[in-house]
């Protein structure tokens, strides 16, 4: 059974009566199931959909062994006045769901033949259905109206700026400040992570003053092997001198440092370039990854950007392509950001009723179980991290317990953060390019 061709019609009566003559040829029925009007009371859009859509229920006790024509169809017709004309847009409710969950089209084609394998339908079909969603919401506006209205609309904070210069130390300072606000009434972190990225370091020196910026050790490792490894003529050679690079790196106090770099130089006198390389690129700012320097912070083994790359990853997932509109990439993102929250949320609920063994009849952990990390819990059973010492927990355990207070704020399973203030006084968006 096909739907209506698209047409333009002149009214909503003559637009029906055409979507119903076709669709009775076609053997199915097409009746209003929703109407939507404008603030001034006139009819904007309608929504028509099969009669055999939908699904039978009956409001009383005792059912009456009856028949039904209803089998829950999806086919959904859209009547849209614009500009005083009406046009006809046909949705497949399904299809809608899926692809508003996420899903690529090549996904959605294939449990769509799953499900139905006498389905006509084609990856083209899929493709149109998606660019008339996108169309939908636009709404006819431009991606970056319609991305400024659902930002608005959602309560979300925002700011926006327009350059197309490389990125330099004022964009960081920019965004950086934009961040801050987000920290309004909450602690800022003990520590951040960058890479070398000298830009964004001064900016960091600038926006987040109580903050510790710390070189990761991930990036210096890998631009250590850029530059260093075509200089080592084997395997071993070259593992030697990363077990030295590391022997320096986890120096715990700094005369240890001075003592290991120091050996580390002379035996490496025949390899120039790298001394010059690591002393002009990395040893000034050694405060910012050598051990010594970094365990005066309290980092909790933060030392790698890892988990922004793993959250960096996981965004691309949802993006699916490299380009795409502003509009678009926020929808994908909040997507990403919802089920994240859905996941986080799980595992609160999960760490709120499941407790470690050891911790369920010992007094030590009453006033912790349920509200302190299961992970927290473990570190202290095992005396690591750095969180009590033997002789603490072995007063506590004679007395009242472990308490909320002898625990960072950061492995408390649900802290109470305030919210910030939303910004309602949104400037209107004005054209990047003038007309």
């Amino acid at each position: 059974m096909l739907p209506p061709p698209s047409a333009i019609y002149e009214s909503i009566i003559e637009l029906f009566q055409s979507a119903q003559t076709f669709t009775n040829s076609q053997g199915y029925v097409l009746v209003k199931k929703r109407t939507c009007k404008d603030q001034y009371g006139n009819l904007k859009n309608m929504t028509l959909h099969c009669d055999r859509g939908g699904i039978y229920s009956s409001s009383e006790t005792h059912q009456r062994q009856t028949n039904t024509q209803l089998i829950n169809c999806p086919f959904e017709l859209y009547a849209i006045r614009y500009n005083n004309l009406w046009y006809i847009e046909v949705r497949n409710i399904r299809v809608t769901e899926i692809t508003t969950s996420g899903s690529r089209p090549m996904e959605i084609i294939s449990t769509i033949h799953q499900n139905d394998p006498s389905a006509l339908a084609i990856s083209k079909d899929i493709y149109n259905a998606h660019q008339q969603l996108c169309k939908r919401n636009l709404a006819g506006r431009t991606p970056v109206k319609a991305l400024i209205d659902e930002l608005k609309e959602s309560n979300y904070m925002y700011e926006y700026k327009c350059d197309d210069i490389d990125e330099d130390e004022e964009d960081y300072l920019w965004v950086l400040t934009c961040i801050t606000k987000l920290f309004n009434g909450v602690l800022q972190p003990k520590v951040i992570v960058t890479d070398r990225e000298l830009a964004l370091m001064n900016a960091l020196n600038i926006t987040f003053l109580s903050s510790a910026n710390l070189l990761c050790l991930w990036h210096i490792n890998k631009n250590i092997m850029k530059n260093c490894k075509s200089r080592f003529e084997t395997v071993n050679e070259w593992q030697a001198f990363l077990s030295e690079c590391n022997n320096v790196v986890y120096s715990q106090t700094e005369d240890e440092f001075n003592i290991k770099w120091e050996n580390f130089l002379n035996t490496y006198t025949n390899k120039p370039h790298i001394i010059n390389y690591l002393k002009e690129i990395w040893m000034p700012w050694k405060e910012k990854f050598v051990k010594a320097w970094t365990n005066k912070f309290f980092h909790l083994g933060a030392t790698i950007t890892s988990r922004v790359e793993s959250t960096h990853a996981t965004i691309k997932t949802y993006l699916h392509t490299l380009a795409g509109a502003l509009y678009d990439v926020h929808v994908k993102i909040s997507l990403a950001v919802e089920n994240q929250k859905k996941e986080i949320d799980t595992m609160i609920a999960s760490e709120k009723i499941r407790s470690p063994i050891f911790a369920q009849n010992s007094s030590l952990y009453e006033n912790g179980r349920g509200k302190i990390s299961n992970f927290a819990l473990k570190k202290v059973n095992e005396h690591t991290m750095g969180l009590l010492c033997a002789h603490r927990i072995q007063l506590l355990e004679n007395h009242q317990g472990l308490m909320l207070d002898d625990f960072h704020e950061h492995w408390w399973i649900q802290a109470r953060l305030p919210i910030p203030p939303v910004e309602t006084n949104i400037p209107e968006i004005q054209p990047l390019f003038k007309p």
